[in-house]
C-alpha cells in the first residue's frame, strides 16, 4: 500500500492552523535574522552562517506569506496582541510598587 505524499505546503498549513504553530514559525521567521543584516564585522564564517539562516528565514517567510497569506495576517495580529500584552504588564507591574 503506497503512502500518499504530502506536499511540504500542506505539512505548514496544519502548522499554521492552530496558534502555538504560529508563534512557532514567527519565532523560527525572526530567530534566522530573516529581516536583518547577516553581516558579522571581521568574521566571514560568522557572515556565512548568518547568511545561511537569513536563507532559510526567507524561504519560510515567502513561503507563508505566497501560499498562507490568511494564516500570516493572522499571525502578524496575534504577534502585535502579544507585545501590546507584554506593554501592559510591564506598565501595571511599576504600579504596585
Amino acid at each position: 500500500m503506497a503512502k500518499k505524499k504530502i506536499a511540504p505546503s500542506e505539512d505548514l498549513e496544519d502548522v499554521l492552523m492552530n496558534a502555538s504553530g504560529r508563534r512557532f514559525v514567527w519565532r523560527l521567521i525572526e530567530e534566522a535574522g530573516t529581516f536583518g543584516d547577516p553581516y558579522v564585522k571581521g568574521d566571514p564564517l560568522a557572515t556565512a552562517r548568518e547568511t545561511g539562516c537569513k536563507s532559510i528565514g526567507v524561504r519560510l517567510y515567502a513561503e507563508v506569506m505566497t501560499n498562507h497569506f490568511e494564516m500570516f495576517q493572522i499571525m502578524l495580529r496575534e504577534q502585535n496582541m502579544d507585545i501590546e500584552d507584554t506593554k501592559k504588564a510591564v506598565d501595571n507591574s511599576g504600579e504596585s510598587e
